[in-house]
């Protein structure tokens, strides 16, 4: 819940800021300003989108053993031998 939160005001400020420089003469160092949300949303973003992806597969395991290696589904990091 807390991490849909962050996302949502991370991408509110990327909005504003976005919104800033497009209207009116914005002051240059309002560009500088717009690589932290950008950042927070594509990091939080990815993260969100794990953990819902994990929720809908609440019944699976969260990695199973095969005799190849050990195959890890919630991270995504596929065959580990």
């Amino acid at each position: 819940m807390a991490l849909s939160w962050a996302l949502l005001v991370c991408a509110l400020l990327l909005a504003g800021l976005v919104y800033a420089v497009v209207t009116a003469p914005p002051p240059w160092w309002i560009l500088l300003l717009a690589w932290a949300p950008a950042l927070g949303v594509a990091i939080l973003g990815q993260r969100l989108l794990r953990a819902l992806h994990r929720c809908a597969r609440s019944g699976d395991e969260p990695a199973r053993i095969t005799r190849e290696g050990w195959d890890d589904l919630t991270h995504q990091q596929g065959l580990i031998r």
